[in-house]
């Protein structure tokens, strides 16, 4: 059985949902789950896998060489890849890859690309049912009813799952086969309450019935999802059947949503408390036009960190303004490809606030010819300097901080991965040797953060044990209270029990005296 995840926006719960339907589907059957989001996915970092076991890897080579198996899991995963992954594989690719996948497993899940991409549709005309998870909002209404038109699959296999559920549901609760309470932001897909949600959906999937406390997934007709399509997008004009070329491909009709005169923005670094940060920020300007979007190929102007030559190429090669955060070693070569904006040091959050208002303000396309820039002059101008001027009162990030580690050390493992790769497809000598300098470059730099890393960690442990030593010092009186009580208690009763079998004995004694003088007699 093929099931297919997708979602008209990021950020609504499609992975966690994904990963806790294969964590529940897993107990009675033969699970995989197939990342095919690469804006970028999640799988690698969530699940701690290998990054480059990814979907290319598997129409390749195979599923039984790329599929991997999270820690103490017990599905298989492969994962989605790089930005550009996509773009390389063709409907026969796909098609081939899930006569394989359906050969070896019961149940095969695809986590599909928010907003979806053109091979998606693929996968979702194949499928036997198609999730589609959205919260209650009246923007999302909005996408999904566009979604839903532009698909035209059939709409029988089609559950829309309610994510983050709250109060009275007024924009997509009537079509809307389960819902999913609010259990708080960024819970994991090992919650528990997401976990005892998700069995319902486990159950029906498997042909079980619910349990007696459980709700069972409301029916929900193509009808009904045909009107809901009708009334969300009544007062949106309609493309004219008039014109087939006018809004006839993916990203015009639906899927890049980027209204006119808007500049849409794409923030992915390695520290999520930058990422938010400069989210809210973006979202309080009111002086230029700008849009935030959870889609790579949608956006103009993407902020992002690259910690290997490889990640610095894709995003050179992708013809958007990149804002990048790398590490100092790698700052000349991400020049060299023709990005000009690059913190490798200590910066402040205005500094990069600044540098998305002159990307927006510029309104100049990347060409292709400026991706390939190794003979283009870059100006120093257009360079941040090693040591930015840090204004008073602004928040201050350290690209070198310690929160980095946990990526260079997987970036670490996975050019060892990539060795192994590259033999594979026969790539020269002279390739081989400068990867094998840039591995010893990386190793250094996690020789150097170790230190801090065990720094941290044994903070953290030290914290982790007062807390819970505070907490549960009281429960550990009481109950020494309690166990002395009972041990006096014990004690009494013993000595009852002395006194008692001491009295029985003089009476079988006394009783014997008296038999042997009735027989005396």
């Amino acid at each position: 059985m093929i099931i297919s995840i997708f979602s008209p926006k990021g950020g609504v719960g499609k992975t966690t949902i994904t990963l806790a339907l294969a964590d529940s589907l897993s107990k009675d059957k033969k699970v995989c789950v197939v990342e095919f989001d690469f804006s970028p996915g999640d799988f690698a970092s969530t699940l701690n896998v290998d990054k480059n076991k990814n979907i290319l890897r598997a129409i390749k080579y195979g599923i039984k060489k790329t599929a991997q198996k999270p820690q103490n899991k017990n599905f298989d995963v492969i994962t989605g890849g790089y930005p550009d992954t996509h773009e390389k594989i063709s409907t026969d690719d796909l098609d081939r890859l899930m006569d394989e996948l359906s050969s070896v497993y019961d149940m095969i899940l695809f986590d599909i690309q928010p907003g979806l991409i053109e091979n998606a549709v693929v996968i979702l005309e194949r499928c036997d049912y198609a999730f589609a998870i959205a919260e209650d909002t009246e923007a999302i209404k909005v996408r999904m009813a566009r979604i839903l038109q532009w698909l035209k699959i059939d709409f029988n296999k089609i559950k829309i799952i309610l994510n983050k559920a709250k109060g009275n549901l007024k924009n997509i609760g009537e079509i809307a086969s389960y819902t999913i309470p609010y259990f708080g932001e960024n819970i994991t897909y090992e919650n528990r309450g997401m976990r005892k949600s998700i069995q319902t959906i486990a159950d029906m999937l498997e042909g079980k019935k619910p349990g007696f406390f459980a709700k069972p997934l409301k029916e929900v007709s193509p009808e009904q999802i045909e009107y809901f399509i009708k009334e969300s997008l009544k007062n949106f004009p309609q493309d004219s059947p008039e014109d087939p070329n006018k809004n006839n491909t993916i990203n015009q009709t639906i899927f890049n949503e980027n209204k006119e005169g808007k500049s849409m923005v794409y923030i992915k670094t390695n520290l999520n408390t930058l990422n938010n940060f400069l989210q809210e920020e973006l979202c309080n300007i009111n002086d230029i036009k700008i849009d935030l979007t959870d889609n790579f190929d949608e956006c103009d102007t993407a902020v992002v960190s690259a910690l290997s030559k490889e990640e610095i190429d894709r995003y050179a090669l992708s013809n958007k303004k990149i804002i990048l955060l790398t590490l100092e070693q790698y700052k000349e070569y991400a020049q060299s490809k023709g990005i000009k904006i690059i913190f490798s040091d200590k910066c402040s959050d205005a500094d990069l606030i600044n540098a998305i208002r002159k990307n927006i303000e510029e309104k100049t396309n990347v060409t292709d010819s400026a991706v390939e820039s190794k003979d283009i002059p870059i100006s120093e101008g257009d360079i941040l300097k090693d040591t930015p001027v840090i204004a008073q009162n602004e928040n201050t990030i350290n690209i070198s901080e310690p929160q980095m580690s946990d990526d260079i050390i997987k970036e670490n493992d996975n050019i060892v991965k990539e060795e192994e790769i590259i033999r594979e497809e026969s790539v020269n000598h002279e390739e081989t040797n400068n990867k094998e300098i840039s591995d010893k470059t990386d190793i250094e730099n996690i020789s150097a953060l170790s230190d801090e890393i065990n720094a941290v960690l044994n903070k953290y442990i030290s914290s982790l044990k007062e807390k819970i030593e505070e907490k549960y010092i009281d429960e550990i009186k009481k109950l020494k209270e309690s166990n002395r009580s009972l041990l006096q208690e014990i004690k009494e009763k013993n000595n009852t029990l002395t006194r008692v079998e001491k009295e029985l004995k003089e009476r079988r004694e006394t009783a014997e005296q008296l038999k042997k003088l009735l027989l005396s007699m």
